[in-house]
């Protein structure tokens, strides 16, 4: 639901619900207790605001659809009711079994159920490990709970329904078992039960345990037992112990816990859901005897009250309010648990499915096995693709299913048609498929990896299934999202974190408003990217995250208020894992900048640094003002150090040279990289970079000249610029400069000809923001001449680029600038 329809339906209602609440209830005697709700005698209103500070409306904290259901309602309504976990975060945050948390849940569950029975408010069901209740009440009672600082939000009671595939060989399951089956892994299967006399999941007590029922007492022999076939189905792809070879299951010896929260029509609900998942959490808490590490949910919704792509739900859809699983999921994740849901067999591209769409769960999509191939038809009707369903032509494996939801909140891609599975009452359905069958292939495979790495923690199973695999793109929204590996996923568990980063250091002290600053460190062996993090407090509340693949980092602020500004900076492996956090550094912020520079000059190839030799290069600079005003300037040098910027006022038509100003100017011995001149006026910045090769006393060369280019003048996205009159024969080479004038990195394309016109090489680099990269011999040699075409690939990018033909007899350089037509 979006939000305009959101605020109108809680605007049409708002004032009968007020009304309602003020009126309809008789006086009740005031209760004993420090907390009066809003239902007892004496309260003359409903107040709009939530107590304590809070600024949020009651209205907001009840589902709109729920809002809508009771503005025609003049009977009872039944919904789910969550706590207000903020204010006990600890206990929130604590393992399912904390005796204090228990103990709050139960306390709090108590108090609403006394304090609001006058108003004709009653509990249908408790749940002892999950900060939830389950409820019924006159509509009208919606604005009292709402207004109960204990409550978090109040949400519909969805109904779900199930999800109507060789993909162990698919997803490389063999190349990680043997050794690993899932020998001691729970794996819970949330559907319509399991029929735990099937050899496939026989037997009950051992393979498979009765662990919930919604609809059945434990005294029923049928207790969690399949009365409808969707969960037997999906527990033998995920379990089944292979007395038929072609339908052994993922992890064939891990032990099923059946959680029947479907009914024999295969639908259910939120509050049936609730009681599975907390199910789950008082037999981790009391034990955990059957290693439950796993979670599948082969079932789904969308939004009732909308039809077709609106009724997708947001992504994600984190919205106690609206979605009252969301912190039962975190709970399961707190618990080492990994909550595996089926994407949803809508076809949608604008979303998956609820509860796929809880950022916590991994919403696993569908893609084809590679048993079958040609014409295939999905006649029923799906949510997004209508009442005819979906076809398509299957060209092999690893093609996404024209059924499968897909969007921004979809974690993987799994296989789905076609599989050999366990059928209720005995036998084999030959070709199961949708989502349904996509989820429990990736928990099995969270089930070996648990076994494989009993220590990793559930988020960490979770993340390594998303972040290894092979990529696969939707060809319907070019969303891409990897399919599950097993032998990849096993790699990136268990992959070594690289060193914590070392000498961290900011180039500067203090920064004022929109002036940059470079954080840089040393490389660490093995990291790929870096993760800098950024905040105004020491103890990084609410850091603002930033990744590279450099040692450095360039990072402005424009906030308004004076600050401290505490960085720091962690490495990351391809494989996934990442170091500690490094010592953080400080940096004085203020927001008012002395200066405001309006130009910025990017000077390029400036050097102190040995060539081929004899070679050594160095760099002279000049600035010019030519108007009648004197210009502010800020230096800056970006190359592999970065010292403190310099500043200074230019005179009115005054020039200044630095001779080897890397030294002069900056202190620096050895380097190579760009000046960026800043200046409040307009200016000529200059420079001349030569290399010192004498003949008794006198200087060989004088070198070439580098104009200062603003970034307006650089090369833009996809525009083509040329380096002409190249060589690179005998004593002569070509060296190639890029520079990078803007904030985002840019990667560039260099393509070479020959004077015919015949493509001779093609070089990629990617330039880092506001950095400069120099490639030497980029021309392939044995060229006397030839021209080079320079195209950017990245929007915002402004690119500046010279070629250099450097004399290896003299070396004296020749400097090429690019022409853009």
């Amino acid at each position: 639901m979006n939000g305009k329809n959101r605020k109108r339906i809680q605007t049409a209602i708002l004032a009968l619900l007020v009304a309602a609440a003020t009126v309809r209830f008789a006086p009740a005697a005031p209760l004993p207790q420090a907390f009066s709700p809003r239902g007892q005698a004496g309260a003359q209103s409903v107040p709009l605001a939530r107590d304590a500070g809070e600024n949020r409306a009651w209205a907001g904290k009840v589902a709109p659809e729920l809002l809508a259901a009771a503005a025609g309602s003049s009977g009872n309504l039944d919904f789910l009711i969550s706590f207000r976990t903020r204010e006990a975060a600890p206990l929130s945050a604590a393992s399912p079994g904390a005796p204090a948390r228990l103990q709050w849940i139960a306390e709090t569950g108590d108090g609403i159920e006394r304090d609001y029975r006058p108003s004709g408010v009653r509990i249908l069901q408790r749940y002892s490990h999950l900060a939830t209740v389950y409820a019924a009440a006159p509509a009208s009672a919606l604005a009292l709970l709402a207004a109960d600082p204990r409550v978090e939000g109040i949400a519909v009671n969805h109904r779900v329904h199930k999800l109507d595939v060789a993909g162990r060989g698919v997803m490389n399951v063999g190349a990680i078992q043997p050794p690993y089956s899932g020998t001691g892994i729970g794996i819970a299967i949330l559907d319509t039960g399991v029929d735990y006399t099937h050899p496939e999941l026989a037997p009950l007590g051992t393979k498979t345990i009765a662990l919930y029922d919604a609809f059945r007492t434990t005294s029923d022999p049928n207790y969690a037992k399949d009365d409808e076939g969707h969960g037997t189905e999906v527990a033998g792809i995920a379990a089944a112990i292979g007395v038929n070879p072609s339908a052994i299951g993922v992890a064939p010896a891990a032990t099923i816990l059946s959680v029947k929260i479907l009914d024999s029509n295969g639908s259910g609900n939120d509050s049936q859901i609730l009681g599975g998942i907390n199910a789950i959490l008082a037999s981790i808490a009391g034990g955990n005897p059957y290693n439950i590490r796993v979670a599948n949910f082969s079932l789904g919704g969308y939004d009732s009250s909308a039809s077709g792509s609106d009724a997708v739900p947001s992504q994600p859809c984190d919205d106690p309010t609206v979605w009252p699983l969301v912190d039962a999921f975190q709970q399961l994740l707190n618990a080492n648990v990994v909550s595996s849901v089926s994407a949803g067999n809508g076809g949608c591209t604008n979303g998956v499915a609820w509860p796929a769409c809880i950022s916590t769960s991994l919403a696993v999509g569908a893609v084809y096995s590679s048993s079958i191939s040609g014409q295939y038809d999905f006649p029923d009707a799906q949510q997004c693709n209508g009442s005819s369903g979906c076809s398509q032509f299957v060209t092999g494996a690893g093609q996404v299913a024209c059924y499968s939801d897909s969007g921004t909140k979809l974690d993987v891609w799994a296989p789905s048609h076609c599989t050999i599975v366990p059928l209720l009452g005995g036998g084999y359905e030959s070709c199961l498929g949708g989502t349904s069958a996509s989820a429990p292939y990736a928990s099995g495979v969270v089930a070996l990896l648990s076994q494989a790495q009993p220590s990793a923690s559930g988020a960490a199973i979770r993340e390594a299934v998303r972040g290894s695999g092979q990529p696969v793109t939707d060809t319907r929204n070019d969303i891409t999202r990897n399919l599950v590996l097993a032998d990849q996923a096993l790699n990136q568990l268990a992959c070594t974190a690289p060193d914590v980063p070392g000498n961290v250091a900011s180039n500067v002290s203090s920064v004022c408003s929109g002036a940059q600053l470079v954080l840089s460190w040393g490389a660490v062996a093995a990291a790929t990217s870096y993760t800098v993090q950024v905040a105004t407090d020491p103890s990084f509340g609410s850091p603002s995250s930033y990744a590279t693949s450099s040692t450095n980092l360039n990072y402005s602020s424009t906030q308004t208020s004076p600050a401290t500004l505490y960085l720091l900076v962690r490495s990351n492996t391809s494989c996934g894992t990442s170091s500690g956090w490094s010592q953080a550094v400080q940096v004085s912020y203020t927001p008012a900048c002395p200066v405001s520079y309006g130009r910025t000059y990017y000077v390029s190839g400036v050097a102190r640094t040995p060539g081929f030799p004899p070679a050594y290069w160095y760099t002279d600079l000049t600035v010019l003002t030519a108007g009648a005003a004197s210009a502010s300037l800020r230096l800056t040098f970006y190359g592999s150090r970065f010292p403190t910027p310099v500043t200074l006022t230019l005179g009115p038509y005054q020039q200044i040279t630095w001779t080897d100003v890397l030294d002069t100017l900056f202190g620096i011995t050895k380097d190579k990289g760009m000046i960026a001149v800043e200046s409040t006026q307009q200016v000529l910045a200059l420079s001349r970079t030569y290399s010192q090769v004498t003949d008794a006393t006198t200087v060989k060369t004088y070198g070439q000249a580098y104009v200062g280019t603003e970034a307006s003048q650089g090369l833009a996205f996809n525009q083509v610029g040329y380096l002409g009159s190249l060589r690179s024969d005998g004593q002569y080479r070509t060296n190639l400069e890029l520079l990078n004038a803007s904030q985002v990195s840019a990667g560039v394309e260099v393509r070479f000809f020959s004077n015919a016109g015949t493509q001779i090489g093609t070089l990629t680099v990617v330039v880092p923001p506001q950095r400069w990269v120099q490639k030497t011999l980029a021309l392939p040699s044995g060229y006397a001449s030839a021209f080079a075409e320079v195209r950017t690939l990245a929007a915002g990018a402004s690119i500046v680029s010279y070629a250099t033909v450097v004399d290896g007899s003299s070396t004296d350089p020749t400097g090429i600038a690019l022409w853009i037509p």
